[in-house]
């Protein structure tokens, strides 16, 4: 009875309280390559509430797949692309008792590509011994952090062959 008066007096009053919304944020990056360690993190900001209890879903799915507030991959693979979302839920002990939760968070893409390398000549023309020549080599995204090696492959063509 005292819940439904408090609630009828904020109605009446004007004061209804608005659910926070939660937020996804990914570390390092919304696409990464297979292997590299990524980690999904929700965030909800809300007055009067130091505890929550998160929960992760991916591809709209109900199913809950973590409840942290870090979802984290050691080593992710093309199987964990896809959309995630999170919301959360007061703990007890907070400051209202347990009973506020969160709107869900807006979904967040997570792109999980192969690393493959690129190589690019130039200038794009028939070349003759002695010309200059630029290799650039780059993986497909980024390359920023990677280390590349060179190396020659030398190989004989005898006249019968042509």
């Amino acid at each position: 009875l005292f819940v439904f008066l408090v609630l009828i007096s904020n109605i009446h009053s004007g004061h209804t309280e608005e659910r926070p919304k939660a937020k996804v944020s990914i570390k390092p990056n919304q696409h990464v390559f297979r292997g590299e360690t990524v980690t999904l993190r929700c965030d909800i900001d809300a007055e009067g509430v130091t505890s929550w209890r998160y929960y992760w879903y991916k591809g709209g799915s109900t199913r809950v797949i973590s409840e942290l507030q870090e979802h984290k991959f050691s080593s992710v693979s093309e199987f964990d692309a896809g959309k995630y979302s999170c919301n959360g839920s007061e703990t007890e002990g907070s400051e209202k008792g347990g009973s506020r939760s969160s709107q869900l968070s807006d979904e967040v893409t997570l792109t999980v590509s192969d690393p493959r390398a690129v190589l690019s000549v130039f200038p794009q023309k028939w070349l003759t011994e002695g010309d200059p020549v630029t290799l650039i080599c780059e993986v497909n995204g980024s390359s920023t952090g990677w280390t590349f090696s060179w190396f020659t492959v030398t190989e004989t063509v005898s006249s019968g062959q042509l």
